[in-house]
């Protein structure tokens, strides 16, 4: 009886020195998933190859390598097809406000 007693003391001494183990390593684990998730989020947006970006992280620090994203900017294709999305955005405006006033010149 006295052997099972100790066992249970021994065994919440260390569920008890291993928590705060596990939590450490769990914040670290998040902190570097952030580290990883920025620059994919900043490739995507400027149009860039993601995995170039996360090796680059691993390479340099993830502090520099945002920077030279934030100055490398947007991709010439990305450049493209915003600019395509806005003349088509301007296109359909122009032409909603054709039809518009067609239907204004045939109710007059």
């Amino acid at each position: 009886m006295f052997f099972l007693d100790t066992q249970e003391v021994i065994t919440e001494d260390l569920a008890d020195s291993l928590f705060p183990i596990f939590a450490l390593l769990i914040i670290i684990g998040l902190i570097y998933l952030f580290y990883f998730l920025i620059p994919i989020k900043m490739a995507k947006k400027r149009g860039r190859n993601k995995t170039f970006w996360v090796i680059l992280c691993f390479v340099l620090s993830p502090i520099w390598t945002y920077i030279i994203l934030a100055i490398a900017g947007d991709s010439n294709r990305k450049r493209k097809q915003d600019m395509a999305q806005l003349i088509d955005e301007q296109l359909q405006k122009h032409l909603n406000n054709r039809q518009q006033f067609s239907v204004q010149e045939n109710n007059v």
